[in-house]
């Protein structure tokens, strides 16, 4: 039977709704004839339907509401590619990966422990590092961790041992620590014990209710009140629930589980009578299971009087509180009308086991990508390229359509017709080149190199247009097929076979004409920063010295949206996992580090370490004299007075800047090494096979292989490295309780060694002799303060390449002890104080010789 619709849920039909623009006909039909009569109303004076311009208005007006109507798609339609065809774009990434963050607030490292450990730790209370009554406070950015594992009902074993409990806490620890920002620490975490509580009184049954199930819920509703459970949560429930997109994901890219962050509470330091009365008894007010009769407290603590109520208990700092069911179903009583009634025990202990072991399968279960992710709308694919044309919609009186002229049509009449295709042309291209531009939204908004940024529209499917392009040896009656239409057929294929026809190059032209194809895809790449709040100017030598200026910033605007995802999510932290080969270690940079290397091309040493170009490998390149590294051939051998490694770099600069160069054969050079000293004279022998003839003009070859190998070698021993100064801090202050006074030199400071005698880097003679920095330390210096994190202090000191070498020999050093820097979280605690204060002195000695901090 049809349902009957009152009043109320009838609703009028619109029939006058607004349209766009570009897709009321009506309106553009109107504005077309304003213009018309504006341009030509002296000599037109018919603007009716009749008229052949009018005909011809109303066909480019329904043609434009096409074009504007595919341009108003919804951004899935627009991205959409052929259902075999795979899109290439990867910046429209999913939400919960576009509205994560890297933890910054301690809910958000409460959620990582959750997520990462969520079969395991039911609850985490992440606080600042306590210390004792009287001490000084903990440093700011300095944690600790309390854990609560699930409970196990009574009479269940543990489902962890001593030694499973000790290796949880120690990978908590280092699980913090390595998603941790800078200048954050965290302590070992701590597993709270359970403090016993325990519940008496009487309740009232309601009618025709089980007595079994009715306690053992009762049981599960105390246990609740007493110790509250996290809330998890589904995606698409969040979403039905009108949640914000950014509020479902907020907070670190979890693998498990969505928990709602408004069920976050502090550790529960107590329990009242009044509260667990209140709460109990609206519970059962609600359901109408049972009425609370009378309620006590008890302390289930061992050593506590657990025969007086009390009206509070009070739990420590390493405690949490749990119902002790058994204790507790022995001092309720269950009344129906005020009968006592008799439970089995054993049946109610079984039943409430059942409850805990449902609600804890429940969020233990729920977890995994499937809860995750939002539903995903395909776009619908309408092949946006495909054009048809205008040519289409006029009457068959025009001739200009599929038909073609009609068979009596003079040859004056032949040639108007053919005037009127090739105004129409006009039309045609520009809507067809629409549609082109239309069909490629998606090149434009990927990171794929692009080898256009304006489309054009091939017209050959417009009626009889062969005769109207260039290069096609085809007359207007060949095409209408009054004479050879096989062989016209035959000509018009091969012709479109053509990459490179005479009318592909025009249209290429016409692209060329309005500037440069790389320098357009630069403005919309950088523009496509921009709307992600990055405005840079991208100095990426390294890139420029193997491309030009603007091919350069184009695959280094490429790069950073390529990791610009990462980049932003990683931006505070201290450490970002690196790419490794088999076999070595883990490594990892800084978010700091991470966005040099994609804005400027400097790498940090981390990332050179993971390719194995540590500073004493690179240095067997060359041989000084004549005895090789036994294990390494060299690639440069130098002989010449005063050598050492630190000169050789020296020279090379100098000769990368005015090379003065002799070459005494295929591969050996003379170098007048400083013109104040003629006698000062070294050979240099480059190592391997020479290149093949054809180099520069005027520039011998080995000339031009020992200058590629001094930029190739620059590049491999330039290194950037950011230090946490929490990485030197003692141990100990990270225990609870230790008493130790923080000192500021640790506390939310870093420090960044950069390389002052690489070739971009080095300082240059000014015009009154003084050394001035060169235009790229100015560079990478305003992007250390761009990109440094708000809260903490960065030094910047430009090293020489001995403290280089230094640094890292110290920073080795550091890798190996430090528990921050290890890839297992174990420090080496017998060589780590050492390594902390070799460290601690060294760049104490740089800042007092002056730096330049960065807030």
């Amino acid at each position: 039977m049809p349902a009957v619709l009152d009043d109320d849920t009838l609703k009028p039909l619109v029939t006058d709704l607004p349209l766009p623009a570009g897709q009321d006909y009506a309106a553009l039909r109107a504005e077309g004839l304003r213009h018309l009569q504006r341009l030509s109303g002296l000599v037109w004076t018919d603007y009716n339907d009749h008229d052949p311009g009018v005909t011809l208005l109303e066909a480019l007006c329904f043609a434009l509401t096409d074009v504007s109507y595919r341009a108003a798609l919804p951004m899935a339609d627009l991205l959409a590619v052929p259902p075999l065809a795979r899109a290439d774009n990867r910046l429209l990434v999913p939400p919960h990966q576009a509205f994560a963050n890297h933890p910054v607030t301690l809910d958000d490292y409460k959620k990582l422990v959750l997520d990462r450990f969520h079969g395991q730790v039911e609850n985490a209370w992440v606080t600042l590092l306590p210390r004792d009554p009287g001490q000084p406070a903990a440093a700011a950015g300095h944690y600790r961790v309390a854990l609560e594992l699930y409970p196990e009902p009574p009479g269940e074993a543990s489902p962890l041992g001593a030694p499973e409990r000790a290796r949880l806490l120690a990978q908590v620890q280092h699980t913090l620590n390595r998603n941790r920002n800078l200048g954050e620490v965290f302590g070992p975490a701590v597993l709270l014990n359970l403090h016993p509580v325990v519940v008496g009184g009487r309740f009232d049954l309601g009618p025709d209710q089980n007595s079994v199930t009715v306690l053992a819920e009762l049981l599960h509703e105390l246990s609740e009140v007493i110790d509250p459970s996290l809330e998890t949560m589904r995606a698409r429930d969040a979403l039905r629930q009108h949640m914000a997109v950014e509020d479902i994901f907020s907070g670190p890219r979890v693998q498990n589980q969505l928990y709602v962050q408004s069920t976050f509470r502090p550790q529960t330091r107590q329990v009242v009578l009044g509260t667990l009365l209140r709460q109990t008894g609206l519970a059962g007010g609600l359901t109408g299971q049972y009425q609370v009769i009378d309620l006590q407290l008890y302390d289930g603590a061992p050593g506590a009087d657990q025969t007086t109520a009390v009206e509070q208990l009070v739990f420590a700092d390493n405690e949490v509180g749990s119902l002790d069911a058994t204790e507790s179903l022995r001092r309720l009583t269950l009344t129906r009308q005020g009968v006592p009634i008799v439970v089995d025990q054993q049946l109610v202990l079984r039943a409430y086991r059942k409850l805990v072991r449902t609600a804890n399968q429940r969020r233990q279960g729920e977890g995994g990508p499937g809860q995750l992710r939002l539903p995903r709308r395909p776009g619908r694919y309408a092949n946006l390229g495909r054009y048809s044309s205008v040519q289409r919609l006029l009457p068959t009186l025009y001739g200009v359509g599929e038909d073609g002229p009609l068979p009596d049509t003079s040859a004056l009449g032949r040639a108007h017709i053919m005037q009127l295709k090739g105004y129409m042309l006009l039309f045609d291209q520009l809507l067809a080149d629409f549609c082109a531009q239309l069909a490629h939204v998606g090149d434009f908004f990927s990171i794929a190199s692009q080898p256009e940024t304006y489309y054009s529209g091939l017209l050959y499917d417009v009626p009889h247009v062969a005769p109207l392009l260039p290069g096609t040896n085809i007359s207007p009656d060949e095409s209408w097929g009054w004479k050879d239409r096989r062989g016209t057929e035959a000509k018009w294929d091969a012709y479109k076979a053509q990459p490179r026809n005479a009318y592909r190059r025009s249209l290429a032209a016409l692209a060329a004409s309005n500037g440069p194809n790389l320098a357009r895809r630069r403005d919309f790449l950088a523009h496509m920063l921009a709307r992600f709040g990055y405005t840079v100017r991208l100095r990426h030598e390294t890139l420029d010295a193997a491309l030009g200026e603007e091919e350069a910033a184009v695959v280094g605007y490429e790069q950073l949206l390529a990791q610009l995802d990462q980049a932003t999510y990683h931006r505070g932290a201290a450490w970002v996992p690196l790419p490794t080969a088999p076999g070595q270690p883990a490594r990892g940079e800084s978010g700091l580090e991470l966005f040099l290397f994609l804005l400027a091309g400097v790498e940090s040493l981390a990332r050179k370490w993971a390719r194995g170009e540590q500073l004493y490998l690179l240095e067997r390149q060359v041989q000084l004299g004549t005895q090789p590294h036994p294990n390494t051939p060299p690639r440069l051998v130098v002989r010449g007075p005063a050598q050492h490694f630190t000169r050789v770099l020296d020279v090379l600069e100098g000769q990368r800047r005015r090379p003065d160069l002799l070459a005494l054969g295929p591969d050996t050079l003379r170098l007048n090494v400083d013109s104040d000293h003629p006698h000062d004279i070294w050979e240099v022998t480059l190592a391997g096979a020479p290149p093949p003839p054809g180099g520069a003009p005027g520039i011998d070859s080995v000339a031009q292989r020992l200058l590629a190998f001094a930029a190739d070698f620059d590049r491999q021993l330039e290194r950037v490295c950011l230090l946490d100064h929490v990485v030197l801090e003692p141990l100990a202050a990270r225990e609870p309780n230790s008493g130790l006074v923080p000192d500021e030199f640790y506390h939310c400071q870093a420090t960044m060694l950069l390389p002052g005698y690489a070739y971009r880097y080095r300082t240059q003679p000014g015009p009154d002799g003084v050394r001035q920095p060169s235009a790229n330390r100015a560079t990478l210096e305003r992007l250390i303060r761009q990109y440094a994190p708000a809260h903490v202090l960065v030094n910047m000191v430009w090293l020489d390449y001995p403290q280089m070498r230094e640094w890292e020999h110290l920073y080795g050093v550091l890798a190996h002890t430090s528990d921050l820097l290890r890839a297992d979280g174990l420090p080496e605690r017998v060589t780590l104080a050492a390594a902390q204060l070799r460290a601690r002195a060294f760049l104490e000695d740089l800042l007092a010789a002056g730096a330049a901090p960065v807030r």
